[in-house]
């Protein structure tokens, strides 16, 4: 089942509410979508980007739970490249990734380090960059714990 216009056009409007940092109003529209719509196609990055938003807004224990549920319910789910985000591969990957930015945030190493453990295998998840290099979730992974350790450690 693919997306109807007015899904695609809902969702849409909240990834561009995402953009312009209207996060709460983003997350209202996602919500609706996802109870409304039939399309699993879409189902997983709703709820990642419902968990994106909480993350942005510095609510780490909500956008937790929705990562993890993107990961838990959708394993097989592609990534939306819708307007053109430049994101390819695996949901869980993405999801992996951001799950490590928010144990990160809250100072848990220990599972960020676990959770590199659980991105897919061949590694072909990624999002390309500003200067058009492609650039592996689980990459982006290690660099934010590195990060982390340098600067916390």
């Amino acid at each position: 089942m693919t997306m109807n216009k007015n899904e695609y056009i809902l969702f849409e409007k909240a990834i561009r509410l995402i953009d312009n940092e209207f996060y709460i109003d983003s997350i209202e529209i996602l919500k609706k979508l996802f109870d409304e719509s039939n399309d699993n196609e879409i189902k997983d990055d709703i709820l990642f980007d419902i968990g994106l938003c909480y993350l942005k807004i510095n609510d780490i224990d909500d956008a937790i739970k929705y990562f993890k549920k993107v990961i838990s319910e959708y394993p097989e789910g592609k990534i939306l490249n819708s307007l053109k985000r430049n994101e390819f591969g695996k949901i869980t990957d993405k999801s992996y990734y951001a799950l490590i930015h928010c144990y990160l945030l809250k100072g848990n190493l220990n599972k960020a380090n676990e959770t590199l453990d659980n991105f897919d295998k061949k590694n072909y998840s990624y999002v390309i960059d500003e200067n058009s290099k492609k650039r592996f979730y689980k990459d982006l992974s290690k660099n934010l714990i590195s990060e982390y350790e340098i600067r916390w450690i």
